[in-house]
């Protein structure tokens, strides 16, 4: 991967820096980096600041000059470069590039997938892996001249650029079927369309899933093996894999909705795919007179989001849906025909969607190899041009 250019441990050409915040020390409106606000591929999400006495544990100081390695779960890839100062999640290192690296040039090579996939292979933990401070300094460092490094990062930077462009253009349109949701139907609240009221109850059935014995649950196999069951969370463009039972009593489809009953956090708006669910979650099924996506759409509206998350119960040590409240929740009813053109619009994004996802894997690819060929020194001068 790197046999044109001399290489270096880490430790030897930059610094791992854990210079500790206690919390007593973090003044008012500094900004913080949680590994959630980090997204797989680096990029920061949501940062804002906190206020003396909102963190309760000690933090990492960084500044823009660091890198932001999350070395939980290494194989997410969540690794940052900052363009502000702030503290961090002890789960984050900074890394301080010396004199002989460049910044960019080693964000890039840190991210790049054969990386991380060695990044993971040297972590260490079962259920939580984590790189060790003491591994990651050992990592081998291409080392080309400088001025080749900053070629090579100004290259890549460009190429991830145009591939953030259609991550971004994902983003909206995940969106974009809500925003048509709002245009045809408005807030639940004010109802400006002034359609008929009804209870949640009174449109739909809220099934829970069932707990089979755990004397049932075998991972190695059998008549009683464990299937693996994925549903995509479509506003966080997020798989949830959860593990049911094959004889567990209830069952969802493809594109049934599903709902998390547990948190945090509370009350995910889910599809459902093939497979049998257990307690974690339940399936909202449309009564007659109710369309499926607009059902869908009706319970990831923020306004009833907000009023069930809000009303939800705590037992047993963790979070959940009050389900008495959620099924007394009014909201309006609009006709089935309203509600089937509002499903052909929401196909057609969804269409869009996975037109403009295929693309982004596509470019995924390419920029993966283009990394790859930047790190074997197989990037000409011409290609810079």
């Amino acid at each position: 991967m790197i046999a044109k250019f001399p290489t270096a441990p880490l430790e030897e050409v930059a610094l791992i820096e854990r210079r500790s915040v206690s919390p007593e020390a973090i003044v008012d409106g500094t900004l913080y980096v949680g590994l959630e606000h980090i997204e797989s591929g680096g990029r920061l999400l949501n940062i804002s600041p906190v206020k003396q006495g909102e963190i309760l544990s000690s933090k990492f100081s960084f500044s823009p000059n660091h890198i932001l390695y999350g070395k939980l779960r290494p194989y997410l890839g969540k690794i940052a470069r900052p363009q502000f100062s702030g503290i961090c999640s002890t789960d984050i290192l900074p890394i301080r590039p010396g004199p002989t690296l460049d910044r960019a040039f080693l964000l890039h090579f840190l991210r790049q997938p054969s990386m991380v996939g060695y990044a993971n292979s040297r972590s260490a933990g079962a259920n939580l892996p984590r790189l060790s401070p003491k591994e990651l300094a050992k990592f081998p460092i291409p080392l080309p001249p400088l001025d080749e490094q900053k070629r090579i990062a100004a290259i890549l930077d460009k190429a991830d650029a145009l591939r953030q462009k259609r991550k971004q253009a994902i983003d909206l349109l995940s969106s974009l079927t809500q925003s048509v949701f709002l245009e045809m139907f408005g807030g639940i609240t004010l109802n400006p369309r002034h359609f008929p009221r009804a209870t949640l109850s009174e449109i739909c059935e809220f099934k829970g899933g069932s707990q089979p014995p755990k004397s049932t649950f075998s991972f190695e196999g059998g008549p009683n093996k464990i299937r693996l069951i994925q549903i995509r969370d479509y506003k966080s463009d997020r798989f949830l894999t959860y593990i049911p039972n094959a004889l567990a009593k209830r069952f969802c489809s493809s594109g049934d909705v599903m709902i998390g009953r547990y948190g945090p956090p509370v009350f995910q708006i889910l599809r459902g795919i093939e497979g049998s669910y257990n307690v974690a979650l339940m399936k909202a099924i449309p009564k007659e007179g109710i369309n499926r996506e607009f059902l869908f759409h009706l319970l990831s509206s923020a306004e009833l989001q907000h009023d069930v998350v809000c009303q939800s119960e705590r037992s047993a040590g963790q979070t959940g849906v009050n389900l008495k409240f959620l099924n007394d929740y009014n909201v309006y009813l609009p006709p089935k025909a309203l509600q089937e053109e509002f499903e052909i619009r929401a196909k057609y994004i969804s269409d869009q969607h996975l037109r403009a996802e295929a693309n982004f894997e596509k470019s995924n690819d390419l920029f993966a190899s283009l990394q790859h060929r930047a790190f074997s020194g197989e990037l000409s001068e011409t290609v810079a041009a």
